[in-house]
């Protein structure tokens, strides 16, 4: 058979535009839109304040059919504390960013009560702020206001917490609304498969390689594993349907193909872990 290796630098599904990165969603529920569970918006802590819930109009929703709204009541936290121990090491060698985006608005009325987001970086429990930072207090009465926070995370960072604050100056209703929230993060993308060997064994194709230990900028990087596909061309797409295997090492066996395989060609893709 004809065997040869064609390396492939980038993980199939990085958008086009992003070449050394791409972007993960890490905040659940972000736009309030989960059933409530027992009368609770799931993934949310109630700090202050036990009516947060579901609103759906007066004013309309930014994004969806729903967004945060707290209820009756003076003042009112709603919290979500974010893992992101998988990131220690892009952490603690002060290479990894969050970013966080979010709207907020309030109800038509003098004086109008008051949004207000804090984003807390945490360590390992919990126990300690590493960093803070207080977006501000909104207001607006006629349109939802985005709100935004970008930053390298300190390092010792395990957990980010998003604090949603809602203030009442008029009515009873505490009308601070909270919508569209996002907080996500732009994990690396690993430099290509070097050194890629394809041998027979018997009736055996192994196929092995250089260990990934950098990104394509790079950036030291923890590898998961290793996508491998083939095809009987050598301008082939790497896809689902062109997947042959998965190695959490660098080398990998297909029984067999030394004698049911006549023209192969190979890619390999470094996964990071995330």
């Amino acid at each position: 058979m004809i065997i040869s290796p064609v390396l492939a630098a980038n993980p199939v599904y990085i958008p086009a535009d992003q070449t050394s990165s791409y972007r993960v969603e890490l905040l659940q529920n972000g736009s309030n839109e989960y059933p409530l569970e027992s009368g609770e918006i799931p993934f949310w802590q109630e700090v202050v304040g036990t009516n947060w819930t579901q609103r759906s109009s007066n004013p309309e929703p930014y994004d969806g059919d729903y967004y945060f709204f707290a209820g009756a009541g003076a003042t009112a936290e709603l919290r979500q504390d974010v893992n992101v121990s998988q990131y220690t090491a892009l952490i603690d060698n002060g290479n990894q960013s969050f970013n966080f985006s979010g709207w907020v608005r309030s109800w038509d009325q003098s004086p109008s009560d008051v949004s207000r987001v804090i984003i807390e970086y945490l360590n390992h429990d919990k126990s300690y702020i590493l960093a803070s930072t207080d977006l501000g207090a909104y207001n607006s009465i006629t349109s939802w206001i985005q709100v935004l926070h970008s930053t390298l995370a300190p390092s010792g960072t395990r957990h980010i917490r998003i604090r949603l604050i809602s203030t009442r100056y008029s009515g009873t209703n505490n009308d601070g609304y909270f919508d569209g929230l996002s907080l996500t993060t732009s994990l690396p993308v690993p430099a290509a498969p070097q050194n890629v060997i394809v041998t027979i064994d018997g009736i055996n194709v192994v196929l092995s390689w250089s260990p990934v230990t950098s990104t394509i900028d790079g950036y030291p990087i923890n590898v998961s594993y290793y996508n491998v596909y083939a095809s009987n061309s050598p301008d082939f797409v790497c896809d689902y349907s062109t997947l042959v295997g998965a190695s959490p090492m660098s080398q990998i066996s297909f029984s067999g193909w030394a004698t049911s395989e006549q023209y192969k060609f190979f890619k390999v893709i470094a996964i990071a872990a995330d």
